[in-house]
């Protein structure tokens, strides 16, 4: 999943309605652009939270430390798994 202020979700629709959904997107951005800088920023730090191999070894040592009972809650990451 996308957090909504790292980037744009498309929804999956016919071809013809994908191209015209980003059409309007890029127009969007080309006509607004401030908002890109603050976005990529945002989507930089979201992939270093989750998806750097640090992040995921971390996630991994989490379910072990609640497997074996060092935590009391499950571990939940917000991405992909609760959004």
């Amino acid at each position: 999943m996308v957090p909504t202020n790292a980037g744009y979700v498309l929804p999956l629709n016919s071809r013809e309605q994908i191209i015209n959904d980003l059409r309007a997107l890029l127009t969007k951005l080309a006509d607004e652009p401030t908002s890109l800088r603050e976005m990529g920023i945002a989507a930089q730090q979201h992939v270093k939270r989750y998806y750097t191999w640090q992040a995921k070894a971390e996630q991994i040592r989490e379910v072990y430390r609640w497997i074996l009972e060092q935590r009391d809650d499950k571990p939940t990451w917000g991405t992909p798994m609760g959004m």
